[in-house]
């Protein structure tokens, strides 16, 4: 649902500004939720794998009519992340993201564990397509920190079903699964302390990792080419 002046405030701000986001509430549609996932107002996230590049979430995203059609709009081959994707490729293309908190949409989320979880893995599976799609534009970040901080050369980053190899696992590595799992087990036990609301998170969490493990990546699939200009982080 969008807030008062939601039009407005875009318009305005598409005035001054190629792309655009703005702000999420979530008391609206969610005070009568059993279990949903902690709120945040703000729609602008990084992938972990792809930190200099923010990305908005098509709910409250605008963009310049002109923009959208050279890019070729949404990659609709994507089952979840396309709204991530199409952030990207702006940027990619030389457009900065603008955040304008004033523009309010009010945004309902899962309610109840299993679809919390169901969701969560589908977005866990989309983001290793996108470390796929990404796969050459995440080298040449890297390349670009390694030099400059003087560190040299960076290996190239591998598609996801390149990483690894299965049945074989690092030194040390059983070691460190027993600690995350430990870990997990300590957060479940604090979230189960805040009752469902707060195990929610932790099935999001459980479920994005699932998904991200499990999720299945053609490695022929194409990626996304790196531009001649690679955009500076902020």
């Amino acid at each position: 649902v969008v807030g008062d002046g939601w039009l407005a405030g875009m318009l305005a701000a598409l005035r001054r500004a190629e792309f655009v986001t703005g702000s999420w509430e979530g008391d609206r549609l969610n005070s009568t939720h059993r279990a949903s996932v902690t709120w945040t107002t703000n729609p602008i996230v990084t992938k972990p794998f792809l930190p200099w590049l923010p990305a908005t979430g098509a709910g409250t995203m605008g963009i310049d009519r002109q923009v959208f059609v050279d890019l070729g709009g949404f990659e609709e081959s994507l089952a979840t992340g396309e709204d991530v994707d199409l952030s990207w490729r702006v940027q990619l293309a030389g457009h900065r993201l603008e955040y304008h908190p004033e523009i309010i949409l009010h945004v309902r989320k899962r309610d109840g564990l299993r679809a919390i979880y169901r969701q969560a893995y589908a977005y866990g599976a989309g983001d290793k397509l996108l470390r796929h799609r990404y796969a050459d534009v995440i080298t040449a970040y890297r390349r670009a920190a390694a030099e400059d901080a003087g560190a040299g050369s960076v290996e190239p980053d591998a598609a996801p079903s390149e990483q690894g190899t299965p049945g074989r696992q690092a030194p040390g590595r059983w070691s460190e699964g027993r600690r995350r799992l430990l870990r997990l087990l300590r957060a479940v036990r604090n979230k189960l302390g805040r009752g469902r609301a707060g195990l929610a998170d932790t099935v999001w969490r459980l479920g994005e990792r699932a998904g991200h493990k499990n999720g299945q990546v053609d490695p022929h699939a194409p990626r996304v080419p790196v531009p001649c200009d690679l955009p500076r982080p902020d």
